[in-house]
């Protein structure tokens, strides 16, 4: 090959590979902004709660939003130097409100199921809960006693709950509800002989009709973790981290014993992530920090 030649070939070898980055600095350029990233532009994080969900989600007497979740968002947004504005989510319209971009992650009482993960990612489980019955005051506490009898069971619209019911009582005559007081008066008026929840709410549905409601026992022990938009690794991976880091230093089973009188008994840990017995000292270098 002559000089020439040569010089002809390197002179497209050239060209090619700046063509070939060209593309990747514009596919880059391209490449949609991490969650994490737009709520530090905000200077908002959209936290998604629940309003009708104590004591994970509620509205106290003086109009705040209080709960586990919502004080676990406004400890997020703390570590992020941003404000947090909660926007309500229900069992319906969670997913639609995430991947419409209208909240950034939902910190509620979703379960990671198989066909969710399908359309929206999970963090780690921060949230652990027996599932129950709420009877009338002097009926059977044993969801078994409910199961093959033709009664009537009410369950939330878009929980899973009422699919558990049905896998061990394929027969059951279900009326599904849009919102958990729903459930709770559907019971009090004789519309459903038992409703399905989490205990921490049934106990506090006990409580606000002391006499007329009570807690029944557990079919089902429910997990929960943070639902945020598919493919967004570094908000997840963070949020991930954060979970971890609150966990080793006693807030998150602090904040969770707060409001649920119980023990958190869950095991936070997961491999490849944050360790028990790492510290990462200095604010710059520090887990919050990106």
């Amino acid at each position: 090959m002559g000089i020439q030649k040569i010089r002809l070939f390197l002179l497209a070898i050239s060209c090619g590979l700046l063509a070939s980055l060209g593309g990747t600095a514009a596919a880059q350029a391209e490449a949609p902004k991490s969650t994490l990233q737009a709520i530090q532009e905000r200077g908002a994080l959209l936290a998604g709660v629940r309003f009708d969900y104590p004591p994970n989600g509620f509205v106290d007497e003086q109009g705040k939003v209080v709960g586990y979740g919502p004080d676990l968002a406004r400890e997020f947004a703390r570590h992020l130097g941003v404000d947090v504005k909660f926007i309500q989510t229900t069992s319906q319209t969670r997913i639609p409100l995430l991947q419409n971009g209208q909240i950034d992650a939902e910190f509620g009482i979703t379960t990671p199921s198989k066909v969710r993960d399908e359309v929206v990612d999970f963090s780690l489980v921060y949230n652990l809960e027996k599932t129950v019955i709420l009877v009338r005051d002097g009926e059977p506490t044993d969801p078994k006693a409910y199961m093959g009898t033709g009664k009537k069971i009410g369950a939330l619209q878009g929980s899973i709950f009422g699919d558990l019911w049905k896998q061990q009582d394929p027969n059951a005559d279900l009326k599904l509800y849009q919102e958990y007081p729903q459930l709770s008066v559907a019971v009090l008026q004789g519309k459903v002989d038992a409703s399905l929840m989490n205990v921490a709410t049934a106990v506090e549905f006990s409580k606000r009709h002391e006499g007329k409601l009570r807690t029944g026992e557990p079919f089902f022990v429910d997990t929960h973790s943070i639902m945020v938009r598919e493919n967004d690794s570094r908000w997840l991976n963070w949020l991930n981290w954060g979970l971890q880091r609150l966990w080793s230093e006693g807030k998150l089973q602090a904040l969770y014993e707060h409001y649920y009188q119980t023990p958190l008994e869950i095991d936070i840990w997961q491999n490849g992530m944050l360790q028990p017995g790492v510290t990462v000292i200095g604010e710059k270098n520090d887990y919050w920090q990106q």
